[in-house]
Formats: structure tokens, sequence, C-alpha cells
């Protein structure tokens, strides 16, 4: 006669001790926190710059202006324009015009760790989000009234979008 074992499986047991801090998700939410703090630090505390105020000067127009600057001048940075235009409904601090782009950057951090995650391991995923969360010039550009910050998130999901497709191929366009 045998007698079932009333123990789960060794690597059951492996994947759900919740002593383990570096099992799940905790080291990624912990890296995006870190990020979101040194982002946040003096974030309304200087003036804008002329971009910056050149940014907001185009959000801020009325529909017709909005879409003529678009169409005749700034066609570059439509899709932040067109964000700001209605994030502006929360405010027209320069903390608040500046949060976009710094929440942007804050969710560029997980999606940078995907990347690193699915190109090599978790160690690599987790390397690279932590010296985006910690650079400089990452945190100064993210700080700014600028689609600087939805550029690197855009490419960063862009990539992963790509080494997901090739790792998943299929004959569907």
């Amino acid at each position: 006669m045998v007698i079932p074992s009333t123990r789960p499986p060794a690597d059951l047991v492996a994947r759900t001790l919740p002593g383990d801090l570096f099992s799940g998700s905790l080291p990624v939410v912990l890296l995006t926190v870190l990020g979101a703090v040194l982002r946040f630090l003096y974030l309304g505390q200087k003036s804008f710059w002329t971009d910056e105020g050149a940014s907001f000067v185009i959000a801020h127009q009325h529909w017709a202006g909005f879409w003529h600057t678009i169409f005749t001048h700034e066609a570059n940075a439509s899709l932040y324009y067109l964000l700001l235009h209605f994030w502006l409904q929360l405010g027209d601090s320069e903390f608040v015009i500046r949060l976009l782009s710094v929440l942007a950057a804050v969710v560029t951090l997980p999606v940078v760790y995907l990347l690193g995650k699915s190109l090599y391991d978790r160690r690599t995923g987790l390397l690279a989000a932590a010296l985006l969360a910690i650079h400089p010039s990452h945190v100064a550009y993210s700080q700014e009234a600028r689609g600087y910050s939805f550029l690197v998130l855009f490419a960063g999901l862009s990539v992963c979008f790509l080494v997901r497709a090739m790792e998943r191929p299929s004959t569907r366009l």
C-alpha cells in the first residue's frame, strides 16, 4: 500500500515562500518607487526654461490654434502636446505640468525590467531597471515638461513587443 504524501512538491514551496523577497515582483516595485522618489524631488521648484514654456503654450491653446500649430510648426511632438493639452485640466503649475513626464518615466522602469528579463534573465532586468532608476540624465530629463520620457517609454515598449513577436511567430499580420 502506498500512502500519498500530504506535503506539497518542493518546487512549489520554493516558489511561494513569503520570506523570499526576491522571488516576486517586490524588487521591481521597490526600484520603481525609488525611481519615482528621485523624479519627484524638487519637481516644481525650478521655473520653466524656454522649451518647457513652448510646450505649455502649444498645449494650452484652443483647439483651432492647437491643431494649426501642430500641422504647421510642431508636428514632431504632437502626441505629447495632445496628452499635455488634456493634462492641463488638472492644473497649470510647473509641478502639475511636469508630472505627466515624470509618470511616463516611472512607467518606463518596469518596462526596462521586462525588456532585460525577456532578452536575458531576471537579474539582468533588475540591473537594467536599477541603473535607469538612478541614472542622472534620465532623472533630469524626466523632470522636464517635454516629450523625452515618452520617447524612452515608447521605445522600450516597442522593443518589448518586437521581442514578444519574435518569440511567438505568427502567420497573421
